[in-house]
């Protein structure tokens, strides 16, 4: 009786952890629904998602060989990112079309809205439970959608984040959701981009990721 009772229990622990396991699978694919509606609003497509998603997995994994981050990124982490990263403006499907396809300058107020996407998205995920896993890839995409429009030197927004004050999830989409805007929207070669970029290491990046961003640069898709 005893083992039948304990065979039982282990028959149900595996059914109830499948049913977990395909609950959080179908939020995840909600998720991603609404990150491509919200992508749609902004001229890009499931090709420009998976670009972001596949580089950021390609520079966390660059990441991982370099002293300075291989405490900080594991291969678990690294395939959270790959998943996280496409959730980074979840927060736009809050913000007017209007605002999102406007051809010319926003007034202050419609920016101010524009740039609300990035609570709008953390709070939307905020609001989602789930078993331990999938709170860790909910706690990277909380860190990617609020955070990944702050700047190194504190000049980005929500908070005004500086440094190493910025979670290292949001800091890694922020600097290749750069990369793939200049070689995708903007058409310029990978070297072209690198160049644009380089400027900008040590105002909007951090200048030791930038470094590990050029040297894995041939492994990027662009």
């Amino acid at each position: 009786m005893t083992r039948k009772l304990r065979d039982m229990n282990r028959r149900l622990q595996i059914s109830v952890n499948e049913q977990l396991r395909q609950m959080e699978q179908e939020k995840k694919n909600t998720l991603y629904a609404l990150a491509d509606i919200a992508a749609r609003d902004l001229s890009y497509n499931k090709e420009d998602m998976e670009r972001l998603r596949k580089n950021c997995r390609t520079l966390a994994q660059g990441m991982q060989f370099s002293p300075l981050y291989e405490e900080k990124i594991s291969d678990t982490y690294i395939d959270t990112i790959e998943l996280a990263a496409p959730l980074c403006d979840i927060g736009n499907i809050g913000v007017p079309t209007e605002i999102l396809t406007k051809g010319e300058a926003l007034t202050a107020e419609e920016s101010a809205l524009a740039k609300s996407h990035t609570s709008l998205g953390a709070k939307l995920l905020k609001d989602l439970h789930g078993s331990n896993d999938y709170n860790d890839f909910i706690a990277v995409s909380m860190d990617i959608a609020n955070y990944h429009h702050e700047n190194w030197d504190g000049s980005g927004y929500p908070e005004g984040l500086k440094g190493e004050e910025i979670p290292l999830a949001a800091q890694i989409v922020h600097i290749m959701s750069r990369f793939c805007a200049l070689t995708g929207k903007e058409k310029q070669s990978r070297e072209e981009a690198l160049a644009v970029m380089r400027q900008e290491a040590g105002k909007i990046f951090s200048p030791d990721i930038f470094e590990i961003c050029c040297r894995i640069s041939r492994q990027l898709l662009d």
